[in-house]
């Protein structure tokens, strides 16, 4: 999410984002840019997904620990955790009911969190 000046998601239900350089930055930190400047884009994109009720899957070579609580922080609607061995879907975490969209095509159903 660094570096886009605004997000436009047209027709994307979920995105898939890697933590370490991409959700955080080089140095990881979710405020600081490269330069170790503050910076507030990464939120303003993190909130206009959220908004637009587009799910959010964290991937990470992580432990299951660290994606639960990075999850939590972001708000992220499931995650795949250590390099793939697991994977954990929410569902819906930004939305008052399940859209159709939203729906993981392994389950067809919304678990509430």
């Amino acid at each position: 999410m660094h570096g886009h000046d605004r997000m436009v998601c047209v027709g994307v239900s979920i995105v898939y984002s890697d933590l370490d350089g991409t959700m955080v930055g080089p140095r990881g930190s979710f405020w600081l840019d490269a330069d170790r400047k503050l910076t507030d884009e990464p939120s303003k994109a993190l909130l206009a997904l959220h908004r637009a009720g587009i799910a959010l899957v964290l991937v990470s070579g992580r432990t299951r620990a660290q994606l639960v609580e990075a999850g939590r922080i972001f708000g992220a609607d499931g995650f795949i955790a250590e390099l793939g061995s697991v994977v954990v879907w929410s569902g819906c975490a930004n939305t008052e009911s399940c859209p159709e969209r939203c729906r993981p095509a392994s389950t067809g159903r919304c678990r509430s969190r």
